[in-house]
């Protein structure tokens, strides 16, 4: 039996821009999205440029994300957050005419960005803004899904996982179902 993946919508958020079309624009104008590093002083560092999402970002996530809420996450969390609502309202996905059972989310996720470094950073809510899952835990929460909801953290290999998942849970299943 094949079965056929869709991707139905997709957002980017990248030192390149914050849209899927600003980022593409830059990109094949072979732009960099490496600049002067703004987000703190970095003038007594060695390196003193990075690949970092522009401060306009903040008022884009003030659009999507309550002011409570972004409070409880890290500037990674809500870029990730963020980028998914702009997917799921890119692809006219209507949650209400689903089966929520059956939708879930899966990340590759290395670290949520949660550091000393980061601009308004307390120590409230650390241990939750330091879960590699918070990310997708916000997105499960924000659409009432209730299918599997975790992140894989393996590293630079940890989107690829995430993306295989579905089909390994089924080789899975496979496998415990054989005699």
């Amino acid at each position: 039996m094949s079965e056929k993946v869709v991707i139905t919508g997709m957002s980017l958020i990248s030192s390149l821009g914050l849209s899927l079309e600003e980022n593409w624009k830059n990109l094949v104008a072979g732009k960099s999205g490496v600049k002067n590093i703004s987000l703190f002083d970095a003038s007594s560092l060695t390196t003193r440029i990075a690949a970092e999402v522009s401060p306009e970002f903040e008022e884009l996530s003030r659009r999507y994300i309550k002011k409570r809420a972004a409070s409880q996450m890290t500037r990674v969390t809500r870029m990730c957050v963020t980028a998914a609502k702009i997917a799921v309202a890119d692809s006219g996905i209507d949650f209400e005419k689903v089966d929520r059972t059956r939708c879930g989310v899966i990340m590759g996720v290395v670290n949520t960005g949660n550091s000393s470094a980061e601009k308004d950073t307390t120590i409230q809510n650390t241990v939750f803004k330091s879960m590699t899952n918070s990310m997708s835990a916000w997105i499960s929460l924000e659409y009432q899904l209730n299918g599997p909801n975790f992140a894989v953290n393996t590293a630079c290999a940890s989107s690829a996982y995430a993306m295989l998942w579905p089909g390994m849970r089924k080789s899975m299943q496979r496998l415990q179902d054989t005699p």
